[in-house]
């Protein structure tokens, strides 16, 4: 059973990479915004941070403007069923302009809930090559938002940035040509 649980995460953080980029149940529905909503992008950022901190990298500071972008694009994606990082230009720009941010990237991923839904979405990008990419790079700030619909399903974003000199930059032995990166 474990076994099956790992190939179902693992699928469901690939479907956030547009290489399967279906939607949830038909109809979605955003549910009423809960406590519990907060708690869980709560723990996605402990996680990853978690995550960061045991590679040797530093933890990232939150950001209230990057959690309204998260959520706004967690909330877009529910209602559109469809995992995807349309609107990641504006999103993106936003960011730039309230910021000064000089280097983007974000995660996305659908997440059935129960259990412990923020370990399992950190998990799923932790075991993306793309995802993963994101999650350590030279970023200061983050922000996490999460939609949840009517049927327990958990649509959820983190933004990564950074500000100042160690942004997200091309430089010798470095492979980006862009100061953005979606996965």
């Amino acid at each position: 059973m474990h076994h099956r649980w790992i190939t179902f995460a693992g699928t469901l953080g690939l479907a956030s990479c547009g290489m399967n980029s279906g939607g949830g149940p038909s109809g979605n529905k955003p549910a009423a915004r809960t406590a519990a909503s907060s708690q869980i992008e709560s723990r996605i950022r402990e996680y990853s941070d978690s995550y960061r901190k045991s590679n040797g990298m530093e933890g990232l500071k939150r950001d209230a403007t990057l959690d309204r972008l998260a959520r706004e694009h967690s909330r877009d994606m529910l209602l559109r069923s469809k995992v995807d990082h349309r609107g990641t230009s504006a999103r993106f720009d936003v960011a730039t302009a309230e910021l000064g941010v000089n280097g983007k990237a974000e995660n996305v991923y659908r997440q059935p809930g129960g259990g412990n839904a923020a370990r399992a979405i950190v998990n799923g990008w932790i075991a993306s090559s793309g995802h993963l990419k994101n999650l350590r790079g030279p970023w200061t700030l983050t922000g996490v938002g999460i939609e949840t619909d009517t049927h327990g399903t958990i649509w959820a974003t983190q933004i990564y940035a950074s500000v100042g000199p160690t942004g997200m930059q091309a430089g010798p032995g470095s492979s980006l040509s862009s100061p953005m990166r979606a996965w």
